[in-house]
């Protein structure tokens, strides 16, 4: 827990733990003393049990269950001094608080006053997301259900204003599962979830309420399925033309379900995207789409450069890196750089490079492993095709990936038989290239195999291969 403060909010929990009011244990601030000079890392032995208790404890013999306690009592103060800032910073949550105080000492109509604050400042949002909408509902609720006054002798305009946040806050919450669980069919056709129902009263409540990102997740809906060019444009239109009215929050989904048909039609052969999906990208960057709390996610980051790499932009993809590198959970920060540099090299034909890169390095993390392992493959493969003395390097490899993959406890079943779907059909090209057997008809025969496979990593590449060598057959 220690790790994650920052510097300035470590030196805050200093001052904390020596507030009387905050902590009346002198040991906790003697604990922290010694803490502080190793912040953020704790890796020095004087921070072992022993070591530390020494430093404590002088003058008493090793005791583990006490040091343990104090432990806990210090890990339970970080976590009180941790959700005090939050409270410091969340005006909602300090008003809500507060309400809750008065009403507790009777104090109706001070709650009441800081009830009309809070509602006064969420109304006046521009863009209010479900979170936004559920908040006002529970607090409007509050001013009609007030204590000591019957409810039919309130005014209406709470209790309806109340509803109609409520199904506000319901339709976009209900609106987003609606989506995702269609998304997922979209991917994992044998999910058999249904919302048919849900939709024919969501749509009903859209029309109602008349909120543009209602409208938005409808459009995406009925864009759906299955992807074609001409939806993807039509969506693209829709989310571009609402952007600005969209909840932050909501933003960032949408913008991702429009990324996610574009990947859908590269992955069923219209490569003509690639550009526009590069577009999206430097947009979504522009504006701070995909940071989360400041996190570019690992997936997002990885599909940038394969994207920018794939359209041989390789100068936007070194100043990505340089850039947006540090924007990656730190445990994973250097597995990127290290891929996204490999991938790079791969993409500029520099395959012994990516081999060498790829070698000495050692992934501390499962994502960027496994995307590592998956593009290691392909480069031998390429040295392979170059040089047929690679063949025996490419199989012990083949051998040991597939091993990889089949131990690998991250891996779900369907993302286990698609990765060792793709060293199959890789290992089978390759054997049958080092046998000469290779024929116009035996790779069309597997091409038809190929695309009748579901579940099956790196898909576009192997048909990549296929189409190469259909050309290099003799005429």
């Amino acid at each position: 827990m220690l790790a994650i403060l920052s510097k300035k909010e470590f030196r805050e929990l200093g001052l904390w733990l020596q507030s009387p009011w905050a902590n009346t244990n002198k040991k906790l601030v003697d604990l922290y003393q010694i803490l502080q000079k190793q912040h953020p890392n704790f890796t020095d032995e004087s921070l072992e049990s022993e070591g530390l208790s020494r430093q404590l404890y002088p003058d008493k013999p090793f005791d583990d269950k006490q040091l343990r306690n104090l432990k806990a009592a210090f890990c339970k103060q970080a976590a009180r001094f941790l959700a005090h800032q939050q409270l410091e910073r969340d005006e909602l949550l300090h008003g809500q608080l507060l309400a809750k105080v008065f009403l507790e000492k009777h104090e109706t109509e001070w709650h009441e006053k800081v009830v009309e604050e809070l509602v006064a400042t969420l109304e006046a949002k521009q863009e209010k997301g479900a979170e936004e909408h559920l908040q006002l509902a529970l607090l409007l609720d509050k001013l009609y259900q007030r204590p000591n006054i019957a409810q039919h002798m309130q005014g209406q305009a709470a209790l309806l204003s109340a509803d109609r946040y409520l199904d506000s806050f319901y339709a976009t919450l209900k609106w987003r599962h609606v989506i995702e669980i269609n998304e997922r069919r979209l991917i994992m056709p044998e999910e058999a979830l249904s919302v048919n129902e849900d939709i024919v009263y969501l749509e009903a409540m859209t029309a109602r309420l008349n909120l543009p990102v209602l409208n938005v997740y409808q459009k995406r809906l009925r864009l759906a399925s299955p992807p074609t060019q001409e939806g993807f444009s039509q969506f693209k239109e829709v989310v571009f033309s609402e952007f600005e009215a969209l909840p932050d929050s909501d933003r960032r989904l949408v913008f991702y379900y429009l990324i996610n048909m574009a990947i859908q039609l590269w992955l069923k052969g219209h490569v003509q995207i690639m550009g526009e999906l590069l577009d999206l990208y430097q947009w979504g960057l522009k504006e701070g789409v995909f940071l989360h709390h400041g996190r570019l996610p690992e997936r997002t980051f990885s599909n940038i450069v394969t994207t920018a790499n794939s359209l041989g932009q390789f100068d936007f993809t070194l100043n990505f890196i340089h850039e947006y590198k540090s924007k990656l959970s730190p445990d994973l920060q250097e597995d990127g750089g290290a891929w996204s540099m490999a991938h790079t090299f791969y993409r500029q034909n520099r395959f012994d490079e990516c081999i060498s890169l790829l070698s000495r390095y050692r992934f501390t993390g499962h994502v960027f492993a496994l995307h590592s392992k998956a593009l290691l493959m392909q480069a031998y493969f390429e040295m392979f095709k170059k040089d047929t003395s690679y063949y025996l390097f490419l199989m012990d490899f083949v051998d040991a990936f597939r091993k990889y993959a089949i131990r690998n406890q991250f891996l779900s079943p369907d993302r286990r038989a698609a990765m060792l779907n793709f060293i199959r059909y890789t290992a089978g090209l390759a054997k049958q290239m080092i046998a000469k057997k290779l024929s116009l008809s035996w790779l069309e025969a597997y091409e038809a195999r190929l695309n009748e496979e579901q579940k099956i990593q790196g898909k576009q590449w192997v048909l990549e291969k296929l189409v190469e060598l259909k050309n290099g057959l003799p005429k």
